[in-house]
């Protein structure tokens, strides 16, 4: 793989596509985009599978940061007194936040910059609690309210 060729391969990794040239995605072989191909197993992780192999690695060596595993069960708060009809929560994330990439853009709402906190629970694709992937169109690591 050359990567760097194309902006949605970050310039380290292949480009998904929705798996439509191969479930591991696909990649330029050429500097001036002449020739792709399929990518492979060995080829470079991304986004949230880059992530977890990380932390699954750290883990395995004993040297993780322990700080996003939080051990406090949210279910034993007060909230199961709550009404389901009551307005959704919106919760303003301490640990996710925007980064820098080429790929987000929009027509109608303002890119926030890089490092604002998400806001989790304004749309139901984020389940009150993660980032919106859509297939790698916006980033990576998917994109977020703010």
């Amino acid at each position: 793989c050359v990567f760097g060729v194309d902006a949605r391969d970050e310039g380290s990794h292949c480009i998904m596509d929705e798996g439509k040239y191969g479930s591991f995605g696909w990649c330029w072989t050429s500097n001036h985009s002449s020739s792709w191909g399929s990518c492979s197993k060995q080829c470079p992780l991304f986004g949230p599978d880059k992530v977890l192999a990380d932390k699954l690695e750290a883990k395995i060596n004993g040297d993780a940061d322990d700080d996003d595993d939080n051990d406090d069960d949210d279910d034993d708060d007060d909230d199961d007194d709550s009404d389901d009809d009551d307005v959704d929560k919106v919760v303003v994330s301490s640990n996710c936040a925007t980064r820098a990439d080429p790929r987000a853009w929009s027509l109608l709402t303002t890119v926030s910059p890089a490092g604002t906190p998400c806001v989790f629970g304004v749309d139901a694709r984020d389940e009150g609690s993660h980032c919106i992937l859509e297939d790698g169109k916006y980033g990576s690591y998917g994109w977020c309210w703010t």
